[in-house]
């Protein structure tokens, strides 16, 4: 029988639509969400620093290996395998979080690190894990300071640097963008319509009427 895939949205009760966990503490309270086929409406960062094991992005699997992460964006369904024996971050957040302005939606929508088109292998942090690490207890500490001014905007500025230098460490190891033109644009929009309407329609030309 066809496992049954559940849907989620981003944990409701936070004051912002971000949210950072321990994979290991995840996996020992929630193992059996975990390693069930879940699709989520908000995206997930996976930092690994110890252990390795297999995700499953749209069935597909995966190798995680330390000192890597994985990008994974809305809309996908994805699972741990049941052997999983990791240690590391998890970090979720939402468009409305990030997107800051027309520019932030964009980079989302194109950005190499959730790119529908190109295989989901891990970045390997190489170089950058000593800043990937810095960042990531900055965002950590910022966690901790939600009374404060400007928490928003120095924890989304935080994320937003962590994001940059992994598109940018990316492209140092070969993964390069489709090219800018039509092809891309439509591919974007047709990767958009189906985020927001893959419960309700399901027909090729459905898409396509929407698109033109």
């Amino acid at each position: 029988m066809k496992a049954e895939i559940i849907n989620y949205k981003f944990k409701p009760g936070l004051r912002l639509e971000f949210e950072m966990l321990s994979i290991q503490a995840l996996y020992e309270k929630h193992r059996q969400l975990l390693t069930s086929p879940h699709r989520a409406d908000f995206y997930h960062i996976l930092f690994i620093r110890k252990g390795s094991g297999t995700h499953l992005i749209d069935f597909q699997p995966v190798k995680l290996v330390p000192n890597s992460v994985l990008f994974i964006k809305k809309g996908k369904v994805h699972f741990f395998d049941s052997s999983e024996n990791i240690e590391g971050d998890l970090i979720l957040f939402t468009d409305n979080f990030f997107c800051r302005n027309n520019d932030d939606l964009k980079f989302l929508q194109s950005t190499i690190l959730f790119h529908d088109l190109l295989d989901n292998t891990p970045l390997k942090s190489g170089a950058s894990n000593k800043l990937f690490n810095d960042t990531i207890k900055a965002m950590k500490s910022e966690l901790m300071n939600q009374s404060k001014e400007f928490h928003y905007e120095i924890l989304q500025n935080h994320l937003h640097n962590f994001l940059m230098e992994a598109h940018r460490e990316k492209r140092k190891q070969g993964f390069r963008e489709m090219p800018k033109g039509p092809n891309l644009d439509y591919t974007l929009l047709f990767n958009e319509l189906l985020d927001n309407h893959f419960l309700t329609t399901k027909s090729v030309k459905e898409y396509a009427d929407k698109i033109h």
